[in-house]
């Protein structure tokens, strides 16, 4: 293949990449430089020079979509005597953690800070009531094995 022939061939793929798309009435060279990288990618190259011109078609941006999730509430023990919350931090928190999650592009997105935050926290707190109960249920067997035990030396 000669060098003009190279080029026609490269000039004929950006066309054909571009066909049936909104950029198609765009010039060549645009289209070129575009797939440059793409081009050189194959041989760990990279183009030295571009005119870093853009398309004349601009695409619609699309705008990215706020969710809230629905807080799950913990059932708490009946023994366990927590002071509630005022509907004024609640509203607070609700403010804060309004979009828990923001959609990027169709099956990727990106959790917010805040709410991992305050994910992280009630998993702390989850784990530090587990521990306390455990340490607490400890106690109590080691008090019963030392009644029983007290027991045993009464009656021999």
């Amino acid at each position: 293949m000669k060098y003009v022939e190279f080029l026609v061939f490269l000039c004929r793929i950006s066309y054909e990449h571009y066909r049936d798309t909104p950029y198609e009435n765009e010039m060549l060279y645009l289209k070129l430089e575009k797939l440059l990288p793409k081009y050189l990618m194959f041989s760990n190259l990279t183009p030295l020079f571009l005119f870093e011109e853009e398309f004349e078609y601009k695409p619609p941006v699309k705008k990215t979509k706020q969710v809230r999730k629905k807080e799950v509430k913990i059932k708490k023990d009946s023994s366990e005597s927590e002071p509630s919350s005022s509907s004024e931090e609640e509203e607070e928190s609700s403010e804060e953690d309004l979009a828990e999650c923001v959609i990027l592009e169709e099956g990727k997105f990106q959790l917010n800070a805040n709410f991992m935050a305050k994910l992280a926290k009630e998993k702390e707190e989850m784990a530090e009531k587990k521990r306390l109960k455990a340490e607490e249920k400890e106690k109590k067997r080691l008090a019963a094995l030392a009644e029983l035990e007290a027991y045993a030396g009464e009656v021999t």
